[in-house]
């Protein structure tokens, strides 16, 4: 006989945050951290609030983040992804032309695609100003039923799975895959996990449709095993990531009101043997995947969607 016992589940940073905007008396201070904190997240977040302004000082710091192989890959993608916005005819000649002569560099030698694509998108956008127009809706050629079936709501772009704990087990991310959308179904069933096309829609097909879409991830961190008598407890950590998703061919987006993460943890007792340990992993994983997606996912995702109305 199995038996399945969950941990409360620990939630990390799960739910709407405020983010006010970069001003004069802590850009200084946002600089700092992001060129000198060891803390990475306290980095991103320096550098999401420093990219909602165009203070020159915001900016020749990002071109020093950028134009720096030592600095994080996430660093120099939001430095790439912003520099086009934060750019404007305020900016003084001489540094503008330096954030355009750094990001034709970047965009044509960096290693990194995406930090090259993010190039290419500012340099764009820095090339459409002043009038900083928002670009003409791109045309589709998508048949009207796909229209007519997909206008408004949200769609949840589930990602692959993945088992990151050092034995992982192999059917555990096909596992929960399957659990998520299943929880998703029964939790939030007016949400779309499926695109008429049966392939996943691109940033035009989105726009088209009037359609917010997120991406959801589950992963295993880690398993611990321990025997208990003639039965074997499994403990297993999870964590779901939610983020903004822009299609399939769409850019980045950073967000730090609507992107947030949680771990849970679960534990299950079960047999000794190997496939026994295996199913128990599966199961523990299962568990904590839908106990996560259940009393976190989907009201986060709601209060998403009601903010977004308001």
């Amino acid at each position: 006989m199995r038996s399945l016992g969950l941990v409360a589940v620990l939630v990390v940073s799960f739910g709407l945050g405020h983010v006010a905007l970069a001003t004069a008396d802590t850009i200084d201070t946002d600089i700092k951290h992001l060129e000198h904190s060891s803390n990475y997240k306290t980095r991103i977040s320096s550098a999401l609030r420093l990219a909602k302004s165009n203070d020159r000082r915001a900016i020749e710091a990002f071109v020093r983040i950028l134009e720096s192989p030592r600095a994080r890959r996430t660093l120099r993608r939001i430095a790439a992804l912003s520099l086009g916005s934060m750019t404007d005819t305020s900016t003084p000649a001489a540094l503008r032309k330096q954030v355009t002569q750094t990001l034709t560099r970047v965009a044509k030698d960096d290693r990194d695609r995406k930090i090259r694509r993010n190039a290419r998108r500012a340099l764009q956008q820095l090339k459409d100003q002043p009038t900083a127009q928002r670009p003409p809706r791109p045309v589709t050629n998508k048949p009207p039923k796909t229209r007519a079936a997909m206008r408004g709501g949200v769609f949840i772009h589930i990602g692959t799975p993945r088992d990151q704990s050092r034995r992982p087990a192999r059917d555990v991310p096909h596992a929960l895959h399957t659990k998520l959308r299943q929880t998703l179904r029964s939790e939030a069933p007016r949400y779309r996990l499926d695109w008429p096309t049966g392939q996943a829609p691109t940033a035009a097909e989105l726009d088209d449709a009037d359609v917010r879409a997120y991406h959801v991830r589950t992963a295993v961190l880690d398993y611990q095993v321990q025997k208990r008598g003639r039965e074997v407890e499994v403990q297993c950590t999870v964590s779901l990531q939610v983020n903004p998703w822009s299609g399939s061919d769409g850019d980045e987006r950073w967000s730090e009101q609507q992107a947030a993460s949680a771990q849970g943890r679960g534990r299950v007792m079960g047999g000794a043997s190997k496939r026994q340990i295996a199913a128990s992993k599966r199961e523990c994983a299962e568990a904590v995947t839908a106990q996560i997606t259940t009393e976190q996912v989907v009201p986060f995702l709601r209060r998403l969607e009601r903010g977004s109305r308001k």
